[in-house]
């Protein structure tokens, strides 16, 4: 019975973590490409850098 109350609580955990992964993943590759006004996008809307993020990730951008 613990485990059906763990399992959302870990996956939220997950889910924060590699959201803020993938920012920095997003922070970290604009500046390395030099791609300023993502950044500052992506910095002021962070779900923007997120999804940036995770298409670095996949090999989509």
């Amino acid at each position: 019975m613990r485990a059906l109350v763990f399992a959302p609580f870990l996956l939220l955990v997950i889910f924060v973590i590699t959201s803020i992964l993938a920012w920095l993943q997003h922070v970290i590759t604009c500046i390395v490409n030099e791609t300023w006004v993502l950044l500052i996008v992506g910095a002021l809307a962070f779900p923007i850098g997120v999804i940036h993020g995770w298409m670095i990730w996949l090999g989509i951008v």
